[in-house]
């Protein structure tokens, strides 16, 4: 079976010509006829090309060469194939330079550059399994776009909730241009004080103009970021510090900056109304006068800082201890460690004058304890005199538990109490002058006034103790111990051992005493040294307490005196003891430049040591 083979028809056997196209057959073999002798032609002379002409097709040519290239490059560079590969290249190589480029966002807000786009490269760089997610789910969607109508909505849309999204972006000239956009991340950023300054990433972004302030930041990229907030106040600087990831894109991510910190009120005694009570923060003066606000803050309550509080008192100026901030509340104690040695000294004192007075019925004798305990303690003597009940006493050391001290205001009178313990060789009983005093212990919470006039602690009443703590307690040993015995025994003295030694009570020697006494005080004064007038005060006495203190009171306002006069107008004869009463005329000088001059009466208690008299006690006449 033969074929056209012009036009591809069937042909039938011996066919000359194709019935369809008209093509001639030829047969398998036929004799060629002998060819005629053709005369050879004489070959025509051609025209040559212009240059014109040829500079023409070779533009055209480079022309055409030129734009099939640049459309294959434009090709190229707007492809979703070359922009994931940009995109997966710059997270892998962690550069933020080109991840910049690569990146857009339909928010004109949103700044993407160098800088910006750490936190999203520190996020991929600590998650690296959500690289390969992130380009799954650019290349789903990709394929997606190149084959819009097998899509729906729904689909594209499962596929395009991750960070950053692949999008078409109109054409570029005749070709598809693609895009990776990225949604920002806006936050509602709060915080829980007043003129906090917030950061993200160490810029300023909103300060706080109210408590628990709120306000929306933004836009930023996804990714890791450090948030701070920042308080400064007269205290301390208080700082939060977090690395927050930025993510939710959709809705206003929820942050918050919380401040570890409180405002803290401080309690202090209604008394120092009108006064100032200057607030230490860590040791420092820090401005606040807490009689004006009790409440003050915002500081940590973290147990990292202390506060102390300094106050003007009737005895003079006291700065509580140091207490740790670990609450919202606070209560300084002011029964500092020297008051409380005033408080221990008084009670034991009191103690020793206590035997010698109840024994021998004499008020006089106990110049530390406030007139109705000394009337209260009368009365019991005289009761056992009536009752011919001997005591036997003998004061041998006063023990104090310093944990229990306290201090208050009540009843108008500034007020303390301690623990107690106190030894005695003591007996007690009817006609007993012959008993022999055993060694005892008695517990008490010592109940003390202070005495504005005076100017010291005085004891007001002992009350019972439910537990005495000794494990942190100090000791008070009488340094000669006597044993008194009720001076109504039959046949016994008022005390055993009152007038040994008893030196030349003289006027010369007295003036001598209170010359050197106040000559030294002044001296003492103005010099800021208490050596200067210590010894002509008996140790451990409320005299020496209370002149140490007015030594160091006038010193650090640099007052400084001048002794003008002075006359010992009286002195008066104990058995152990002496009263000296004084006029004195004294010029004080204030550090303004200003003076005055005052006349004072004292009356001064002068007792033994060692053979000679010292000053005890003062009072005003």
């Amino acid at each position: 079976m033969k074929y056209c083979k012009e036009c591809g028809s069937e042909l039938k056997e011996n066919a000359q010509f194709c019935k369809k196209c008209g093509t001639p057959v030829h047969p398998d073999k036929r004799e060629a006829a002998p060819a005629k002798a053709i005369p050879p032609a004489t070959p025509a002379q051609k025209k040559p090309m212009e240059p014109k002409t040829k500079r023409l097709l070779i533009a055209s040519g480079v022309a055409i060469a030129l734009l099939f290239g640049s459309y294959k490059t434009g090709e190229a560079l707007t492809s979703h194939e070359r922009i994931l590969e940009r995109f997966e290249t710059a997270l892998l190589e962690k550069d933020s330079k080109a991840l910049a480029k690569v990146l857009t966002s339909n928010d004109k807000n949103l700044l993407i550059d160098e800088k910006s786009v750490d936190g999203l490269l520190k996020y991929y760089s600590e998650n690296p399994d959500k690289v390969q997610e992130t380009l799954q789910s650019l290349r789903w969607q990709s394929q997606r776009l190149s084959t819009p109508d097998s899509q729906t909505d729904e689909e594209y849309t499962s596929y395009g909730e991750g960070f950053v999204n692949l999008e078409k972006d109109g054409k570029v000239f005749v070709y598809e241009n693609y895009e990776i956009n990225v949604d920002p991340v806006y936050l509602n950023l709060s915080t829980n004080f007043k003129d906090t300054t917030l950061f993200v990433d160490g810029k300023e972004v909103a300060v706080a103009n109210q408590q628990d302030f709120s306000s929306t930041v933004g836009p930023f990229l996804p990714g890791y970021y450090e948030l701070e907030g920042r308080l400064e106040t007269d205290f301390i600087t208080l700082s939060s510090k977090d690395n927050i990831f930025f993510h939710q894109q959709r809705n206003k991510q929820e942050v918050e900056v919380y401040i570890e910190a409180n405002d803290v009120t401080v309690s202090l005694p209604e008394e120092l109304a009108g006064s100032e009570a200057k607030l230490f923060i860590n040791g420092k003066d820090v401005g606040v006068n807490l009689m004006e606000n009790r409440t003050f803050g915002p500081v940590l309550t973290d147990g990292s800082m202390t506060l102390s509080v300094e106050a003007e008192f009737p005895w003079g100026k006291v700065k509580s201890e140091e207490l740790v901030i670990d609450s919202d509340y606070a209560e300084p104690g002011f029964l500092t460690e020297t008051l409380t040695e005033q408080v221990m000294e008084t009670a034991h004192n009191h103690f020793t004058e206590w035997t010698d007075a109840y024994t021998s019925i004499n008020a006089d004798k106990l110049t530390h304890a406030t007139n109705e305990f000394s009337e209260e303690i009368m009365n019991s003597a005289k009761s056992d005199k009536e009752w011919e009940t001997v005591i036997k006493a003998q004061h041998l050391a006063t023990y104090f538990d310093l944990n229990s001290g306290n201090l208050y205001h009540d009843d108008g009178n500034w007020r303390a109490t301690i623990g107690a313990r106190v030894k005695q060789d003591y007996s007690s009983g009817y006609e007993s002058e012959n008993a022999v005093p055993e060694e005892i212990y008695s517990d008490y919470t010592i109940h003390l006034n202070y005495d504005e006039k005076e100017n010291k602690w005085l004891v007001n009443s002992l009350g019972s103790l439910w537990q005495y703590n000794k494990e942190n307690e100090k000791e008070y040993s009488v340094k000669e111990p006597k044993l008194y015995t009720s001076a109504w025994a039959s046949g016994t003295a008022s005390t055993e051992e009152a007038m040994e030694n008893k030196p030349d009570e003289s006027s010369s020697s007295i003036s001598s005493l209170m010359d050197g006494y106040l000559h030294g005080l002044v001296q003492a004064i103005n010099t800021k040294d208490f050596s200067a007038v210590s010894s002509f005060i008996y140790p451990d006495s409320t005299l020496n307490s209370s002149q140490r203190d007015l030594v160091k009171r006038l010193g650090d306002k640099n007052v400084t005196q001048e002794l003008i006069d002075y006359e010992i107008t009286n002195i008066k004869d104990g058995e152990e003891s002496l009263t000296v009463s004084t006029w004195e005329k004294i010029t004080i000088n204030y550090e303004d430049g200003t003076s005055e001059t005052k006349e004072f009466e004292w009356d001064y208690v002068a007792k033994l040591q060692n053979g000679e008299y010292l000053l005890y006690s003062i009072s005003e006449s």
